[in-house]
């Protein structure tokens, strides 16, 4: 309680209960403190639907790489601690080059990226992610560059030649596949 009193801008402590051992990369997590109540005690089920308005109560913003990204960190794997690497990666991406992220989460690669006019394919298994992840290109305005994927990731590696001729079909391209202009900035 001290912390959420002394940091402005933090919201809530969480304790992680489990290991990361589930298809999606997600844990149970205990509230420990909240700057706002009534708060669920946990993040598992049993205590989420005990009030309809804990729905969002996970729900959080982050600022990074000159991005803003929403998501609901009981249902996405987020680790604040990759930020440096996130970075560092983003750096050795050239314009126009493609990149294709297999478990891309909620897109922290794939929307500054994107502002780099660096074409991603983004894909992510967790519906969740795929959800925040497309509205994480969609307010970070990349859509030109960044397109969404739903798949696992064999399939998308299996199919990556299809995906990335979808690029192709977009109206950034002519119709001798070639980029039209320099810039897709909104």
């Amino acid at each position: 309680r001290i912390l959420i009193d002394k940091i402005s801008g933090l919201n809530k402590i969480v304790n992680k209960l489990q290991t990361i051992d589930t298809k999606f990369r997600t844990f149970a997590m205990e509230v420990l403190a909240s700057r706002y109540g009534p708060y669920p005690k946990t993040s598992l089920p049993e205590d989420m639907q005990k009030d309809p308005s804990f729905e969002d109560y996970f729900r959080c913003q982050h600022k990074e790489s000159n991005c803003i990204f929403t998501l609901d960190f009981s249902k996405v794997y987020w680790n604040s601690r990759l930020q440096t690497e996130h970075g560092r990666l983003i750096n050795t991406f050239k314009k126009h080059e493609l990149v294709i992220d297999v478990m891309a989460g909620i897109g922290p690669f794939s929307c500054p990226s994107g502002k780099k006019e660096v074409f991603v394919i983004s894909n992510d298994l967790n519906p969740s992610s795929y959800e925040y992840m497309q509205m994480n290109v969609a307010n970070n305005h990349v859509g030109n560059y960044v397109q969404c994927r739903n798949l696992d990731g064999a399939d998308l590696i299996k199919n990556s030649l299809k995906y990335v001729d979808e690029f192709r079909k977009q109206k950034i391209y002519g119709n001798e596949g070639k980029l039209t202009t320099k810039s897709f900035h909104k």
